[in-house]
């Protein structure tokens, strides 16, 4: 039993093993199973959970095949594929296929396969709702209870539930959107031998209808990974031990075959290289899928019809081609370029053309379904209220929120609660908090917190480790705790394709691992002997404090790192704790400032290192800008790089430059940052969140993406009896004609109730307003994320309109009154309508 004590399972798991203990489906049909899952099982999940976890879960599978009555007309290749295994990506794993085929069962047991899958759609929606957070993704039942998701993790819970019921399910996930920075992931269900899509906890009154109906046509590449050795229909991008990649891009969108000749410096075909298709996204350029080519030097792949970067390597050499999808039918990329590559070259990127489908539903439809919305969110919020704090410092816990706050008690413990990212509230688990806090040594260490107390070290499930690991590494040095993991564990990256993390209790048990787990190991192993250890965010590089000193009497604060030097463990050498590589100093210049003020890191550029052959993203933190960090100078690793810079359009082009150039070991390097423009198109020049609150004239609180729908909108912050906001609706009524025939709203928003009643009492001064003018109170969120500050400096000044989209791109903004401010406003919406013809 004390297996489960370090397990992410636990007394829950048991609890349901006990109660599916009444089903009988027969020895040999769980064996069968059990041997289709372990087959292709990564290691994680084989050495993190238990055989008895999974034999419970194959048990609720096999009831529910059993009970359902869609259960005989299931192909075995899709039940198999689609329904027999747990894990949907990257997610912890928990009990989730026992709780919600109890919940949904006699919801859909009377049901067609079809209606079933709205249904169970339907209750997700009552359940979970959008909310954006870290990369992370929590488990199913914590999705749940905790009711809010990003899509990845909406996706993985509908998924789940649909499986829980024995219904065929599958994410589907486009890695990065083609016209905006952004990317989604949503479901696709099995319906008598069909693939049918939905919106993830997104309900609507039919299948294959979504938000993302539009851009999902505009996709380059659309795909989803299938637990084992697959052998459907669909094009296979990827093939590893524990999952086939399938490419399901043909679903949404208008696809083509682009062909990829990889040849060395003569010409020659060069055979196994990698080839990486490329897509930019975020200001890089984003690897989509990496093929390898074959003997003929060729490779190939379907996806929609818009631009790439083709980028082949091998041996430490490489190569990249622009590819335009649907335009030519074969890219040869010559691989004769080298880490010392330096060059300044700039790329036109379009991406495909929107051909939207969306079936056929009646307006009765419609209705009902936004009524069982409304009600549905009434039954999710009455639990929130019910459940959660409403302490605001205790909120992000959500229904995690009773552990947190009797840790708080603890004497270590707000230091503890102080490293922990806000998703880490929701689902920490009181054993991972009080291990920290109980067997973390002390230290006068600036760093002790952050990089000693700490349970988080990377993307992992927190797991309680220290007790054992400080038993183990008790009086070690970091050299002798780095020799010890040389020594003692192997790496395997043949099972664990999806870098899953291992805990670290895991990893002392198995003694195999990756790459990636072993690195966690050794941070976790560092921390438990109290010594400072990190996987540093910008680099991905293991690094330790060998010997840690405290600040001088008088210098620095707690968390300051200026007075330790950093070391870098290299696994693969006999010294294992080396002294960081030789660094640089960069320093962007930029002088772009009409195009943007203070270009952002991921939105506007990004830097990639150059190592054998390939490009590795500099992650530097997302709120990164080059005035605040790169203006005057940055450390980095000494060697050769590429800067990437874009300029977004409105229309989803880019206008990209791209800038190859080195950095000397103790060298000051100044480089130029540079953003293209095109006067004669529009840009997105910031951000703003459609769903962003308001309350309408009725009283109803809504977002702004409930009202306008998908795609582009005005929204305008004004006041009431205010002069130079009573000019712009004058304005506005002069142009009535040509403002009412945009097809899209404009949302015209007072800071406080009694200033919207104020303004419906005398309405009738502006009766000429066009009709797709609407009115109601923004929430104070919404005020202040309107002023926008790289685009008001501060100023309160009102009124501020701006014109944005439901993929939150602001093309058009304006602070204060100007003569012809709506002659503005109809020169973007001209050619808003030009690109979306």
């Amino acid at each position: 039993m004390r297996r489960f004590k370090h397990t992410v399972w636990g007394a829950l798991g048991l609890l349901m093993l006990f109660m599916t203990g009444c089903t009988s489906p027969s020895d040999r049909e769980v064996q069968e199973a059990m041997d289709f899952l372990y087959a292709s099982m990564p290691l994680p999940d084989s050495v993190d959970y238990p055989r008895e976890f999974w034999e419970a879960n194959v048990r609720a599978t096999l009831r529910a095949r059993q009970e359902m009555p869609w259960g005989d007309k299931v192909p075995e290749r899709e039940w198999k594929h689609f329904v027999l295994p747990l894990r949907v990506n990257n997610e912890n794993l928990d009990s989730a296929r026992i709780v919600l085929y109890d919940e949904l069962k006699d919801r859909v047991k009377d049901l067609s396969m079809y209606d079933a899958v709205l249904e169970v759609n339907h209750w997700c929606h009552e359940h979970v709702s959008y909310a954006p957070s870290d990369s992370r993704t929590k488990s199913p039942l914590v999705t749940m209870r905790s009711a809010t998701g990003r899509c990845g993790e909406e996706s993985t819970f509908t998924v789940a539930a649909l499986r829980a019921v024995g219904i065929p399910a599958r994410q589907v996930y486009t890695p990065r959107w083609a016209h905006t920075d952004d990317n989604h992931a949503w479901v696709e269900a099995w319906v008598n031998g069909k693939w049918y899509f939905m919106g993830a906890c997104e309900p609507m009154p039919a299948l294959n209808m979504g938000w993302f109906n539009e851009p999902a046509s505009r996709g380059m590449l659309m795909h989803t990974k299938v637990f084992g050795n697959y052998d459907g229909p669909e094009e296979v991008v990827g093939r590893n031990a524990c999952y086939t990649e399938i490419n399901v891009t043909s679903n949404y969108a208008d696809t083509d075959t682009l062909t990829v000749r990889v040849v060395d410096a003569e010409g020659s075909p060069l055979r196994d290289a990698r080839v990486d298709f490329r897509l930019y996204n975020y200001a890089e350029f984003f690897t989509l899928v990496s093929k390898q080519s074959d003997d003929k030097g060729l490779t190939w792949l379907g996806c929609g019809k818009g631009d790439l970067l083709v980028w082949a390597s091998k041996n430490g050499r490489f190569g990249f081609e622009k590819a335009s999808v649907g335009k030519q039918d074969t890219v040869t990329v010559v691989v004769d370029k080298d880490d010392s590559y330096t060059a300044s070259l700039d790329l036109d990127l379009v991406p495909p053309p929107s051909k939207e489908y969306i079936p056929n539903v009646t307006e009765e439809q419609v209705r009902r379904n936004r009524d069982r919305l409304h009600t549905e969110d009434s039954l999710r919020n009455a639990y929130m209220q019910r459940t959660f704090s409403q302490e605001d410092k205790l909120k992000a816990a959500r229904q995690n929120w009773q552990i947190i706050c009797d840790f708080q008690k603890h004497q270590n413990g707000p230091q503890v609660l102080s490293t922990l990212r806000q998703k880490d509230l929701c689902d920490v688990s009181a054993q991972v908090l009080l291990d920290a806090a109980d067997n973390t040594p002390a230290s006068a260490s600036p760093l002790w917190e952050k990089y000693v107390l700490a349970p988080r070290i990377s993307n992992e499930m927190l797991t309680p480790y220290r007790q054992l690991l400080g038993k183990v590494f008790a009086g070690k040095d970091a050299s002798a705790i780095a020799q010890w993991v040389r020594d003692s564990i192997r790496i395997d990256e043949t099972r664990n394709p999806q870098r899953l993390c291992m805990s670290p209790d895991g990893v002392y048990r198995h003694r195999v691992t990756d790459a990636h787990s072993r690195d966690i190991f050794f941070v976790a192993a560092c921390r438990s002997a109290g010594i400072p250890a990190r996987i540093d965010e910008v680099t991905g590089k293991v690094q330790v404090i060998a010997s840690p000193q405290p600040s001088p009497a008088g210098e620095g604060e707690p968390g300051v790192e200026s007075q330790e030097e950093w070391q870098d463990v290299n696994f693969g050498l006999e010294a294992l704790a080396q002294r960081r590589s030789g660094e640089g100093t960069l320093s962007l210049t930029y002088s772009d400032f009409v195009i943007k003020e203070n270009p952002s890191y991921y939105s506007q550029f990004s830097l990639s290192r150059l190592q054998n052959g390939t490009l590795a993203l500099q992650e530097f933190p997302e709120d990164a800008t080059w005035k605040d960090t790169f203006a005057q100078g940055v450390q980095m690793d000494a060697g050769q790089y590429l800067l990437v810079s874009g300029t977004r359009m409105a229309d989803g082009s880019v206008l990209a430059h791209l800038e190859f150039f080195g950095l000397k070991a103790d060298a000051a390097q100044k480089q130029p940052l540079k953003l293209r423009d095109n006067a004669d198109e529009l840009r997105v020049i910031g951000t703003f969140n459609c769903e962003n609150y308001f309350t309408n004239y009725k009283g109803i609180h809504k977002t702004l993406l409930e009202s306008t729908g998908r795609g582009y909108y005005v929204v305008a912050l004004i006041r009431d009896s205010h002069e130079p906001s009573t000019h712009i609706l004058h304005e506005c009524e002069e142009a009535n004609i040509y403002l009412s025939q945009w097809p899209h709203l404009f949302v015209m928003l007072f800071p406080t109730w009694d200033e919207l009643q104020s303004f419906r009492s005398h309405r009738q001064d502006f009766d000429r307003l066009p009709d797709n003018f609407i009115f109601g109170v923004a929430d104070p969120e919404t005020i202040e994320a309107m002023h926008i500050q790289e685009l008001t400096h501060g100023s309160q000044e009102l009124p501020i309109l701006l014109m944005g989209d439901t993929f939150n791109r602001v093309v058009w903004f304006q602070q204060g009154y100007t003569i012809g401010v709506v002659d503005q406003i109809m020169s973007v919406i001209r050619q808003l309508m030009i690109h979306e013809k």
